[in-house]
């Protein structure tokens, strides 16, 4: 192929010089809007199938929805694990597939399952919704909203309807969510008292306000051959409009709504909150669909920002994980570019600024075709350039010679440690795959560059004359750079010399050489020891070494907590958390039991453990609530495993998981043990007396409705009024809702229209039930994840194989749970096996190869030597032992 090079070259400069700009031109074109990564994600392809049956307890929803949803969609192809999450009014059922290209496949698979069970569905339960997204749960963006005037209450019915319909719409976004702000709903709170004294219930209020609430074609008029279609007007604008609503008539008057009830505007119960540096505010969250291009993304919303400034909105990107992979990236190869450049000015001085202009085009030709091939730019295209530049730029330079005769000895490898860790880890096999095509890549465009003939072409010349100008101008730095170094050696040699530890050394070396050459075993079992130990007690994980300067802050509280006594204990958290010095911004989404704050550490700060540590601390103990911090990734598990507790009795999984979880704290290797689920919460159970609710001639299904309306009250109609949309909600007053003794004075119409007393047909009992179920291949299962000590992956693997032996009741089972959607690798564990198997190879592969010379037993020590100080080099060079650290051992251990 170089050959073929050279005669292109020499033969056709101007057919050589085209295809080069061409590739240039079409490359630079095509990565205009290119996909960018840290690491190439392997998430598998979601779809989630949701539904909704409003007012309903989480067992029936189980029974009636989640099941027969999964029987149904248990025997679609292609699954490689089905989940769900039940929960009151919700049934979720997410499906991950092996093959994530034929996913809308799977999805019309799914549509026609889903519509044959639906089929037996009551009319109450929504129809399925089905989503297709990426395994992430962090947002890609997070957007402040804000206005300098106005209504907050109109600014946020604008995020709705105008800011949020228009993003969701791109197809990189998977959902968008609307957090904090305020909004009004007309409310009508119903006097009880009043309405029953006159016969009626909260539902013959809510049928009355549809009846007189519509806008409906009743008829056609013709004038000669044209029609006009013929409307009945009777919607309401104006709470004073729902008031003279008409409920019944008697003694020859009429009783209107506003003589049974309050109405009139107000703020909607909150769902959610958002906190910016402790300040309320308006904000969206935008998730990416699957295969999502956040480049995409942040560009749409750029645009958005330019165009919503006219109305005086201000969008401001407070969170954006496109920049911070572009930071990354551009950290990568930069170093890259470093290492490009050392290697001009020490070995290729002479051309320097040829040889940098090569190198950008080769770059940039690369990168096209790397992203052609995978979808992505990513930080293995920088460390497959770092591996072509040391091994065939700046080593050969250094004297170190590979072996040109058996050049198959390391291709043998190379194939070999890539379909070894196929094997074991396929994740990393392909990150070892992407590296050495990146490399070759790297390698045949370098050689195709790198013959150009500038003096064929006199625009290229000015490149010449350029190298001239730059060895003019270095030629005095580098005479005192050698200057400098010769005095230096001189002066380290001399003062060495006269110290203690240098004469120590020197009897030290003498004697080791002495007994090497008496002896060469000795020496080759020395050297095999301190390689065998330096590889084994040194930390490895699959994490990738990615220090940011986000981290997250989790409130975890009891189930059934509402969000406003959560938002309670989250603000004295963020206070507390502001008042560090290393804090540069908090943002908070608060939500029912739960609180996920987003922390931005100032300039010279990064999340690492030491940090953590100081943070909780500082946090202190919020009982009840739970503090948690973690570092912001798509997958947050390089330091933890989890575990499932599978079973049929959602009572004893919850037991044993607290049983175990109780045990592995106790554990020495164990930070801590977190639940992966709420706990069952406190309820009021209604038991109705099948006998008196007999003798009362009540019916019990319509005692649940009625109980419902008068407590969460329902949505009657929405009306809209100056361009703004206002639901109308029905519910009863207060002294209806406020406690379980206010229940008593509710009463419930019989069959034969009379009201019966509440507490005449049924009784109270306090009982608990699960806020969710969770299912996991149709069997019901509870989480729990435990955060280790720095310990070595051979530690974890035990510590996990205990906690997988605890012995648990017939028909329940512990199983770690399987992490196949990430970006981030756990550690090694029984890749382990795969990493040991190599060097095993490596080094018996070049113990065969020097086996008939004559001083073998030398030269494997040697060998063994180089081995054990290529791996700490790069364990030293790269911190701690990571996914990027194996990258450049595998890749330059094979040319050792």
């Amino acid at each position: 192929m170089f050959i073929l090079f050279d005669m292109l070259a020499k033969r056709r400069p101007g057919f050589h010089l085209s295809i080069l700009a061409l590739s240039l031109l079409m490359t630079v074109l095509n990565l205009l809007n290119v996909s960018w990564e840290v690491y190439p994600s392997f998430a598998s392809g979601n779809v989630v199938v949701t539904t909704q049956h409003a007012g309903t307890d989480v067992q029936k929803v189980e029974s009636d929805i989640t099941f027969p949803l999964e029987e149904a969609l248990s025997s679609t192809g292609g699954i490689s694990e089905m989940r769900s999450v039940t929960e009151a009014g919700k049934s979720e059922i997410r499906l991950s597939f092996e093959n994530p290209d034929k996913i809308l496949k799977y999805i019309a698979e799914i549509r026609e399952k889903i519509e044959r069970v639906t089929a037996g569905f009551s009319r109450e339960v929504r129809k399925p919704i089905i989503e297709s997204s990426g395994s992430g749960e962090s947002p890609a963006l997070i957007l402040s909203i804000q206005k300098d005037a106005g209504d907050p209450r109109e600014l946020r019915l604008f995020a709705e309807k105008r800011l949020k319909a228009k993003i969701e719409t791109n197809s990189n976004v998977g959902r968008v969510l609307l957090v904090g702000g305020e909004s009004y709903e007309i409310l009508i709170a119903i006097d009880r008292d009043r309405l029953e004294a006159e016969g009626l219930t909260i539902d013959d209020v809510i049928r009355k306000i549809k009846s007189n609430h519509t806008y409906s074609l009743i008829s056609v008029s013709r004038e000669g051959e044209i029609q006009k279609p013929i409307y009945l007007n009777s919607k309401k604008k104006e709470p004073s409009d729902f008031a003279q609503i008409p409920l019944s008539q008697k003694n020859r008057g009429n009783l209107f709504l506003r003589d049974v009830a309050r109405i009139d505007y107000q703020t909607k119960d909150k769902e959610n909150f958002f906190r910016r540096n402790g300040k309320e505010g308006l904000s969206l969250y935008i998730y990416p669909s699957f295969r999502g291009n956040l480049s995409y993304l942040s560009k749409e919303v750029e645009s958005l920002q330019t165009e919503f400034q006219k109305d005086g909105i201000l969008l401001e990107i407070i969170y954006d994980r496109y920049s911070q992979i572009r930071k990354e990236l551009f950290d990568h190869f930069l170093f890259s570019g470093l290492l490009f450049l050392f290697s001009v000015l020490f070995f290729f001085r002479d051309s320097a600024v040829s040889h940098l202009l090569r190198f950008v085009s080769t770059t940039i030709i690369v990168s096209g075709i790397f992203h052609a091939c995978f979808g992505s730019i990513n930080v293995l295209l920088s460390i497959g350039a770092n591996v072509f530049i040391l091994l065939f730029l700046i080593l050969p330079n250094f004297a170190i010679q590979f072996p040109q005769k058996r050049f198959g000895i390391p291709v043998f490898q190379a194939v070999w440690a890539i379909v070894l860790f196929f094997l074991f880890q396929k994740d990393f096999g392909i990150f070892l795959f992407q590296t050495a095509f990146a490399s070759i890549c790297f390698l045949i465009v370098w050689n195709f560059t790198i013959r150009l003939n500038f003096h064929s072409f006199p625009f290229l010349n000015r490149f010449s004359e350029a190298d001239r100008f730059f060895i003019l101008i270095t030629n005095p730095w580098c005479d005192r750079i050698k200057v400098a170094g010769f005095k230096f050696a001189e002066t380290a040699r001399i003062y060495l010399g006269n110290t203690a530890f240098l004469s120590r050394f020197q009897t030290f070396y003498q004697m080791m050489k002495f007994r090497f050459n008496e002896n060469p075993i000795f020496g080759w079992i020395a050297i095999s020891i301190i390689s065998v130990l330096v590889i084994v007690f040194t930390y490895k994980s699959y994490s990738v070494r990615v220090q940011r300067q986000i981290l997250l802050c989790m409130v975890e509280l009891p189930s059934g907590t509402g969000v406003k006594a959560t938002d309670t204990v989250s603000k004295k958290v963020e206070a507390l958390l502001l008042q560090s010095d290393s804090i540069e911004e908090t943002v908070a989404k608060v939500e029912k039991d739960h609180s996920r704050i987003l922390i931005r550490l100032k300039d010279g700060f990064q999340a690492n453990s030491e940090l953590i540590s100081k943070l909780k601390k500082l946090v202190g103990k919020q009982s009840p609530a739970f503090v948690f911090f973690t570092t912001d990734s798509d997958r947050n598990s390089a330091e933890e495993s989890t575990f499932e507790i599978l079973g049929s009795d959602p009572k004893t999984i919850h037991d044993l998981v607290q049983s175990v979880a109780k045990q592995v704290t106790a554990f020495p290797e164990t930070e801590e043990v977190v639940l992966r689920y709420k706990g069952p919460r406190e309820e009021l159970l209604m038991n109705v007396d099948p006998g008196k609710s007999s003798q009362s001639l009540l019916d019990s299904s319509k005692l649940g409705e009625d109980l419902r309306l008068t407590l969460q009250g329902g949505i009657a109609a929405k009306t809209f009024s100056d361009g703004k949309e206002f639901d109308v909600r029905v519910r009863g007053s207060a002294e209806f809702r406020g406690s379980k003794d206010s229940m008593e004075k509710i009463h419930v119409r019989n069959s034969e229209g009379k009201f019966v007393p509440l507490g005449e047909v049924t009784f109270g009992q306090e009982d608990f039930t699960p806020v969710k179920v969770f299912h996991k291949y149709r069997s019901r299962y509870l989480a729990f994840s435990v955060k280790f000590r720095d310990k070595s992956s051979g530690d974890r693997v035990a510590l996990e194989n205990r906690i997988l032996a605890f012995p648990l009741p017939f028909g329940y089972r512990i199983e770690k749970a399987e992490q196949k959607t990430s970006k981030i690798f756990e550690t090694l564990g029984d890749a382990n096996a795969g990493f040991y198997l190599f060097l095993f190879v490596l080094i018996l592969s070049r113990i065969f190869q020097i086996a008939n010379t004559e001083n073998r037993i030398q030269e494997i020590a040697l060998y063994l030597l180089r081995v054990a100080a290529l791996f700490s080099s790069i364990r030293f060079l790269c911190g701690e032992w990571k996914a990027d650290s194996y990258l450049y051992f595998l890749s330059l251990g094979l040319f050792l």
